[in-house]
């Protein structure tokens, strides 16, 4: 199936509010993320804000705004419950059109599930940079906060409310198609499987009393673009001390989803058994 980017709706009218963050208080002067900062974002997030007060305020976290004593600015919160609604349409839009014709309202649920949750959201934060872009406490900071895959997911959240608002529609489809490629065929070989390590875990000792296992094959590509290669294996023991081998390999941007994604093939091939 192709898979580059399909819209199933045809938008020709703005689907983007006028509403605007309020003037920030003087007191966030000093922690306010720096213009570099906001230039880096834009370049990976693959949108220009015309304002940027839009995304500096996604990404200054309310701890780093309670020390500052401006209290808790509750305006990147807000950008988030935007942000996680923007998302789940795009990911809804996104698999209408991708999914099989015949997939049904459960499954697709299913499949969104894979898209739109925290570990999905953080792994895409931590690869376009957001855990180092996003202003902290200090105390948040020295707890670590950079690396807790929730924040990283409220921080993505809160960067899609922006663009949403800076740009609507196009700004924010155009960010996802750039941003989860990945993951979004991570979601389509899973199908309905929203967890398909258990499941082939489960299926794997249910009939044959043995688990897969999962080898790193490969790792490449530099530092800020890496690709793990993974093989999933499995030995299914026969008569006679026979042993039979059924394996799948997947490459994906993190061992974790090149891990998810064989487990998948894996599973559909033990399935077809």
């Amino acid at each position: 199936m192709n898979s580059s980017s399909r819209s199933s709706l045809s938008v020709d009218l703005p689907l983007h509010f006028t509403t605007r963050i309020p003037p920030r208080p003087e007191a966030l002067a000093g922690v306010w993320p720096r213009p570099e900062v906001l230039t880096a974002v834009e370049t990976d997030v693959g949108h220009a804000f015309a304002d940027r007060d839009l995304l500096g305020a996604a990404l200054l976290h309310r701890s780093a705004s309670s020390e500052a004593g401006a209290g808790e600015w509750a305006e990147a919160q807000r950008l988030e419950f935007l942000g996680d609604a923007v998302l789940g349409l795009l990911s809804a839009d996104w698999l209408l059109a991708h999914a099989p014709s015949d997939t049904r309202e459960g499954a697709l649920t299913k499949m969104r599930s894979r898209l739109t949750n925290t570990e999905a959201f953080a792994e895409v934060a931590r690869r376009i940079g957001l855990d180092r872009a996003v202003v902290l406490g200090r105390g948040e900071d020295l707890t670590g906060g950079r690396s807790r895959a929730s924040l990283l997911a409220d921080t993505l959240e809160a960067v899609f409310g922006a663009i949403w608002l800076d740009g609507g529609w196009p700004a924010a489809a155009k960010a996802f198609d750039h941003l989860f490629v990945e993951e979004r065929e991570v979601a389509l070989r899973a199908g309905t499987d929203v967890n398909p390590k258990g499941a082939a875990q489960e299926l794997a000792l249910r009939r044959w009393g043995t688990a897969p296992t999962y080898v790193l094959v490969d790792c490449s590509g530099p530092a800020h673009a890496r690709r793990f290669l993974v093989e999933a294996h499995l030995a299914i023991p026969g008569a006679e001390g026979e042993v039979r081998e059924l394996s799948a390999r997947a490459e994906a941007t993190s061992k974790q989803a090149a891990e998810v994604a064989a487990a998948a093939i894996l599973l559909r091939v033990m399935r077809a058994e």
